[in-house]
């Protein structure tokens, strides 16, 4: 009578974590320091951004000429401004016409007069030597304003180039009364697109470091989780 028949053996059990391999490797846990140094670089460039908007906005901010009108020409375009007592709440009042009258917000020239409105006129000259006047061209259209300080004309840089850097003198006037004691500053043309720029800059780069930041450390953390699961 012949024996009988054996089992076939069983495979050995082969090692956790994979049917035909070595076991998967787990991320190490330093990886989630790529994501720590991702979110770290997006504050360090927003805050770098941040930085450059300040400059510009500094550098903008308008001075107040001295006694004799003097003040140093900046490199950039010129801006001349003006302050005076009842110039905001001339601007507050056209602000708030009603729809369909000048000021309503349907023309260029809302937000307030402009320095052609106010018959602003400016000339500038190194300081002792007013043969070297030149005009200083009163707004039309365009305005800022930062505090009290209202926006009233612009001499290119074209235009002033050569004494960039120099003492100046400044003589200001007005046809409008209001303006008969007003007090007139000069700086640089607020870059209002550079600032735009950098502050729309900033806000991308921060919260793109951070969103990548954060995914990068989710990604190794879902894979040490399904290497500890396998």
């Amino acid at each position: 009578m012949p024996p009988p028949a054996q089992p076939p053996a069983e495979p050995p059990a082969q090692p956790r974590g994979s049917a035909t391999g070595p076991p998967r490797r787990r991320p190490a846990a330093g990886w989630y320091a790529v994501g720590a140094v991702i979110a770290t670089l997006g504050v360090i460039g927003a805050l770098a951004l941040g930085v450059g908007t300040l400059v510009i906005a500094v550098s903008a901010r308008p001075e107040p000429v001295g006694p004799a009108g003097t003040f140093t020409m900046p490199r950039g375009d010129l801006a001349v401004w003006v302050r005076a007592d009842g110039l905001e709440r001339m601007t507050d009042r056209i602000d708030g016409m009603p729809s369909g009258m000048p000021g309503d917000g349907s023309d260029p020239s809302d937000g307030g007069p402009t320095g052609a409105e106010l018959g602003v006129t400016c000339m500038v000259a190194p300081s002792g030597d007013a043969t070297l006047a030149t005009e200083v061209p009163a707004l039309r259209y365009d305005r800022a304003e930062f505090d009290d300080w209202h926006l009233v004309a612009v001499l290119p840089q074209a235009d002033a180039r050569h004494f960039a850097g120099d003492k100046m003198q400044i003589a200001c006037s007005s046809r409008t009364p209001l303006l008969a004691e007003a007090e007139w500053a000069t700086g640089s043309k607020p870059a209002l697109l550079w600032l735009i720029v950098l502050i729309g800059g900033a806000f991308l780069v921060g919260v793109g470091g951070l969103a990548v930041g954060a995914v990068a450390a989710l990604v190794v953390w879902l894979l040490r989780r399904r290497s500890a699961a396998a």
